[in-house]
Formats: C-alpha cells, structure tokens, sequence
C-alpha cells in the first residue's frame, strides 16, 4: 500500500527582535518537537542565519527555522507550526511562513 505521506519543506521568518523570547522558549520549543521528531513527521530542523561566516567574536545573525516536515497535507504541517511555542509566542512571523511541498529525488547521509 501507496504512503500518504507527502514532504514539505517550511520556512519561517523570526518577527524583529525575537531573539530574547526565543532563547527563553526554546526548551520548552524541542521538548513539545520530540514526539514530533520521535514519529518521523520532523525529519530535519533548525535555525537559519544570515550567513554561515560571523565576524570575529560574533555569531551570525539569527533569521528564522526551517523544518522538512512529512505528513498527510499542508493543512496538517500549517497546524504543527501554528501549535509551536514559537509561533504561539510570537517568535515567529506567521505571515511570512513559506510551506513548500516537495519530493526527495536524492538523500545522502550527512
């Protein structure tokens, strides 16, 4: 039997300023993503920066998440990220949410 399951890619943008809340929140964020990440439906998943080099004795700027989620339907990936402390807590900018479904045509191991 066929999977149901379809790839979405997600992106999401932090609100301005968002880095304190989401420093405060982010236990509480991976502890509720563990039954997610556990059953197969988060299969990638972190934060994204404005660049992979930082100035010296800087980190680079923090800009959003980004999550390969697998599940039914985009309506299903729009509630995982809708139910998220991030977004509950105004971390992220919900408006500018980006869901892309996707197919995996190659997965090495990294």
């Amino acid at each position: 039997m066929e999977s149901t399951k379809k790839e979405f890619l997600v992106l999401l943008k932090d609100r301005p300023g968002a880095l304190s809340k989401r420093v405060e929140v982010r236990q509480k964020h991976l502890e509720k993503i563990q039954p997610l990440i556990d059953a197969g439906t988060i299969v990638v998943g972190g934060a994204t920066f404005d660049s992979h080099d930082a100035t010296e004795g800087e980190n680079p700027q923090m800009t959003g998440s980004m999550l390969i989620v697998v599940s039914e339907s985009i309506e299903d990936v729009r509630k995982i990220v809708e139910d998220d402390v991030y977004a509950t807590s105004g971390v992220w900018d919900l408006e500018r949410t980006k869901i892309l479904p996707f197919r995996t045509t190659v997965r090495l191991p990294m």
